[in-house]
């Protein structure tokens, strides 16, 4: 059930429509038009992507290697929440070895998994290129947020660069119908 709308043709269409939207309102933020926020539709098609390429993929049915990776993920966003929200004793240097750790131990888990598969197509390494991006993405985020440095959200669109093409690719084998039907179990 859940494999078959995440995967429709009509989620397609509307993220496709979603990414255009952010794709103009960036434009026009890069221009000094302030129409609206595209980061808000940018996060909308990225959730969808995300999950559509999680979905697709293999990685969600080997629990060996993607019950790791949400364990560390929510590791580190517990610890990052409870630092900054509680004010504890912080300083944004844990935010940032947080995240580094965090990172070194998922892109090492993904790469591990990645290895190990039998055939590797063009998706499947645009998918690890994405994961190592993102991560490097967050790295710096988080120093650009220390520094004070300019142009910080500017960063958010950098995993674009893959995403795009990695999404058109898998919409492309969707739209087709040459993607294995697959059923999620609980």
């Amino acid at each position: 059930m859940l494999y078959k709308i995440f995967l429709s043709k009509w989620l397609i269409y509307i993220n496709i429509g979603v990414l255009t939207a952010t794709l103009i309102g960036l434009i026009a933020n890069l221009q000094g038009l302030n129409i609206f926020p595209p980061i808000i539709l940018m996060g909308i098609f990225t959730l969808i992507a995300f999950l559509q390429l999680i979905i697709s993929g293999n990685l969600v049915y080997n629990k060996k290697y993607i019950l790791p990776i949400i364990g560390i993920h929510l590791i580190s966003v517990v610890y990052n929440f409870t630092i900054l929200n509680f004010h504890l004793k912080f300083s944004l240097i844990h935010l940032l070895c947080s995240q580094v750790i965090s990172g070194i131990i998922i892109v090492t888990i993904y790469y591990k998994w990645f290895s190990s598969k039998k055939y590797k197509n063009l998706l499947d390494r645009l998918k690890l290129i994405w994961v190592i991006l993102l991560e490097i993405q967050l790295f710096l985020k988080i120093v650009f947020k220390i520094m004070h440095w300019p142009k910080f959200n500017y960063l958010n669109y950098i995993d674009l660069i893959v995403l795009i093409p990695m999404i058109f690719i898998l919409y492309k084998k969707i739209l087709s119908g040459s993607l294995p039907e697959r059923e999620i179990s609980s």
